[in-house]
């Protein structure tokens, strides 16, 4: 079952027209403020009949909206093994729990997108290999690459990080260039197909932790730059809160390893960083966090 999980706070579609009706389930997230919603947005839920779900907060507060929806996320994974999940939200912190959810391979497919364009262009019931929400893992009687993606995935991710490479602005050509120049010497002796699937399986590791989006005109946005890139290693500290220095350090070079910027990191830097940002406090290896206590 495919489910779309509307940020409503965030972006508010006016329809969802182009969206396929069929075992799609909509889930609204609307905030206090809300109290009536365009006629138009109403007209084009209709259809989805009893598979609309309008979850309306009762109280405001800080990221209210954002733990009803990771609350809601959570129940669906439950009780949906095959769930295809799209998060339509420009805030980029659910991008922590999407990682998440693809690392421990809890539901067959989950992505945040940017804008209902995305949602449209991709349209949840799109045919492979461009689906983005392509199952994962693949099915049992689909190709799968013979080796597990991680290498693929961080040599492709490197090359495209070169300083002087050279990145195709249509994802055609990107998925092109991946298979053909990229990656060719890993994928040096796989037929067509398995170098179709796994190119297919990295853009949606690449769309998924918001490296690359995609608009509705097939154009290629890259987001991996070094202050990209270290926002996202900011964003995963602050999410999991290591307790100590060696911990914190531990966790940093994970994630660095793990977006090819080991080499660039200096984790005393980075720390110092969070300091005068006033996101963490050091004393004695411990880390505290924002907000701080005032004993």
């Amino acid at each position: 079952m495919k489910h779309l999980l509307i940020d409503f706070e965030n972006i508010q579609p006016q329809n969802l027209d182009k969206l396929p009706t069929e075992d799609t389930h909509i889930w609204l997230f609307l905030g206090t403020q809300h109290k009536s919603l365009p006629i138009s947005l109403v007209a084009s839920l209709l259809p989805f009949g009893e598979r609309v779900h309008l979850i309306h907060l009762q109280k405001s507060g800080k990221n209210a909206l954002d733990f009803y929806l990771s609350y809601y996320l959570g129940k669906i994974i439950a009780t949906d093994t095959d769930a295809q999940i799209g998060i339509l939200s420009r805030d980029g912190g659910y991008d922590i729990l999407v990682e998440h959810i693809l690392e421990k391979q809890e539901a067959k497919g989950v992505v945040r997108l940017a804008n209902i364009d995305d949602v449209q262009h991709t349209k949840i019931n799109t045919k492979p290999p461009t689906k983005i929400l392509e199952p994962h893992p693949q099915p049992e009687n689909s190709l799968k690459p013979p080796q597990p993606l991680a290498p693929y995935f961080q040599a492709a991710l490197a090359a495209l990080r070169q300083p002087n490479a050279v990145r195709p602005s249509r994802l055609h050509n990107l998925q092109q260039k991946l298979c053909k120049y990229i990656l060719r010497e890993q994928l040096q002796g796989k037929t067509d197909e398995e170098c179709e699937t796994t190119v297919a399986q990295i853009i949606h590791r690449l769309k998924s932790q918001n490296l690359i989006s995609v608009n509705s005109q097939g154009v290629v946005i890259y987001h991996i730059s070094d202050d990209d890139l270290l926002q996202k290693i900011q964003r995963y500290i602050l999410n999991i809160k290591p307790k100590t220095f060696t911990e914190f350090q531990a966790a940093v070079q994970k994630r660095a390893d793990a977006l090819s910027l080991s080499s660039q990191v200096d984790i005393q830097a980075f720390a110092r960083h969070l300091r005068e940002q006033n996101h963490i406090r050091q004393k004695k290896g411990k880390i505290e966090y924002a907000p701080f206590s005032s004993l």
